[in-house]
């Protein structure tokens, strides 16, 4: 009996196969090399892991936004790759200790930081600010026919009987006056004529004020829209991310105007392009894609207030997840691992970015 239990182990374990881990391309954690096989920070942390494990697994290439269902559904052993743990996705599948700690970042348009002199110029020659000018001038030439109206029989002749030769003068004398600039040449003599003038000389006064305001800001409400500071004005944008995944679930859930993109590559492009203006997703990937790519256009934003930590991802209740926790403890505490950060990520984002193990 004892024999043929065994028997049915052994066959069930053959049965049973190599482990699946789910993997997707996300550079740096994640990608294929030129000879199809699977390189990267993940792809390194999990061949440590597995080997001191001793652990059969083959990779298993699923979209980011497939991970967590083929996890729930038991098709995947495990995940790796750029996989953050979230209140949301605790509730759905287990996560090992995090191995990295990072932030958001967002793949901006470069116009966002340049001067556009020619925005400035149809800011300024916009129809909203045509409509002030009109009205302006209009009150000006209201305020010129009052004067001219008690002025144009006073003996001074500074306003001339004839109503156009009138009017002008008048026109003359309360842009003068508005403008503060007071030529003195043509001034109203009566007394109805000075109390039209001292009525706009303080409606002038306001008119200037308010015209200055509302130029300086119309133009600088628009050189704040096409400039990029910090996070509230990322959210502002018309935003990418990962289909699927949580960046895109939380911008959506906050009304930001965000498209999914099956890769970072291809959001990266879509900001180059020009088809959205940001790109949000982990700092480290769009730092590294950024750096091995000559993609012009596109600068990248740190988000630092939207920090996050990578873990490896398995079933809820996976007993692997409890076979590699040591093995995974003994890998980050290893120079080896210390050593595959500074490569991934170089010397001073490695530092920044790594996760000791417990009792380290």
């Amino acid at each position: 009996m004892r024999y043929l239990l065994l028997i049915f182990l052994l066959c069930q374990t053959a049965f049973a196969g190599p482990l699946r881990i789910g993997i997707h391309d996300l550079p740096p954690f994640a990608m294929r090399d030129s000879d199809g096989n699977w390189v990267g920070l993940s792809v390194d942390l999990w061949t440590a892991v597995a080997e001191k494990a001793n652990l059969e697994y083959e990779f298993v290439e699923v979209s980011f936004e497939r991970l967590v269902p083929e996890l729930e559904a038991g098709r995947l052993d495990a995940a790796v790759g750029e996989l953050s743990i979230t209140t949301e996705l605790e509730g759905r599948i287990d996560f090992s200790q995090p191995f990295l700690t990072t932030s958001l970042g967002a793949a901006v348009s470069s116009r966002y930081w340049k001067t556009d002199w020619l925005a400035a110029f149809r800011d300024f020659f916009s129809w909203d600010l045509a409509k002030i000018f009109l009205g302006i001038l209009g009150a000006l030439l209201i305020a010129s026919i009052a004067v001219w109206f008690f002025e144009r029989g006073h003996p001074s002749g500074h306003f001339n009987k004839n109503f156009l030769e009138g009017v002008g003068s008048g026109l003359w004398f309360a842009a003068s006056t508005m403008t503060s600039v007071g030529y003195g040449d043509k001034t109203p003599c009566t007394l109805p004529g000075r109390i039209v003038a001292i009525l706009w000389m303080l409606a002038g006064v306001l008119i200037l004020a308010g015209f200055i305001g509302v130029v300086t800001s119309s133009i600088s409400e628009a050189r704040v829209r096409a400039t990029v500071m910090n996070a509230s004005d990322v959210l502002k944008l018309h935003n990418g991310s990962l289909v699927g995944g949580p960046v895109q679930s939380v911008l959506r859930k906050e009304g930001v105007r965000c498209d999914g993109f099956e890769t970072a590559e291809e959001g990266i492009r879509a900001v180059a392009d020009g088809r959205i203006e940001s790109f949000i997703t982990d700092h480290l990937t769009l730092s590294y894609i950024l750096l091995h790519s000559a993609t012009p256009r596109v600068r990248l934003m740190s988000l630092s207030m939207y920090q996050f930590s990578v873990a490896i991802a398995f079933p809820e209740g996976s007993a692997l997840r409890e076979k590699t926790a040591v093995p995974l403890l003994e890998v980050m505490a290893s120079p080896e691992w210390a050593a595959r950060l500074k490569y991934w990520l170089g010397s001073e984002a490695a530092l920044g970015y790594q996760t000791r193990a417990f009792g380290q």
